[in-house]
């Protein structure tokens, strides 16, 4: 099985129109800090705009050709990964893609890893959660994590996360910038 983060900015039409038919599905949007529809001029002029960001960057997440997902990062001031996938698609599958992402983040970056979670979106604060995130903040709305880079290797080592680590390495996966 392959797995391939792919940067917005090569998608093709088709699947940049995939990727925000996903954004829009309403389970998505109402997690999300912008929770109108976008359209698709909207949409394509965002991709347009991350041609010469320097950063952030924002990936399409495909198993074996099938749009599954997204992974993202920004880098503005602090360094903030956002992501979201399709409903049907497998823990273990979104378990590994993060892994995998995070792995990306910290060897392209040394910097401690940020999330915002929405209070009322319990699983996804159990999620980050379960990769080590710490909480350090609290609004009305969100919820502010953490993740150093030596939690991150302490949480790779941990019960939870050796199953993924193992499968990490049989999954073939390719990040396209």
């Amino acid at each position: 099985m392959k797995l391939v983060f792919k940067n917005y900015t090569l998608l093709s039409e088709d699947e940049a129109k995939g990727i925000l038919d996903l954004r829009n599905k309403e389970f998505i949007r109402e997690q999300m800090r912008y929770t109108k529809i976008i359209n698709i001029e909207d949409h394509l002029h965002f991709i347009a705009s991350l041609k010469g960001a320097k950063s952030s960057k924002y990936f399409a997440v495909f198993v074996e050709n099938e749009l599954v997902g997204s992974l993202n990062y920004i880098r503005d001031g602090s360094l903030e990964w956002g992501l979201y996938f399709n409903d049907s698609v497998s823990v273990l599958i979104k378990s590994l893609s993060c892994y995998l992402f995070l792995e990306y983040l910290f060897n392209k970056f040394d910097d401690v890893v940020s999330s915002s979670v929405k209070r009322s979106n319990k699983n996804a604060l159990r999620f980050n959660e379960n990769f080590g995130f710490c909480e350090f903040d609290r609004d009305g709305e969100f919820v502010h994590l953490n993740l150093s880079k030596s939690m991150w290797q302490e949480r790779k080592a941990s019960k939870l996360l050796r199953p993924i680590r193992g499968y990490a390495k049989k999954f073939k996966y390719e990040i396209v910038e």
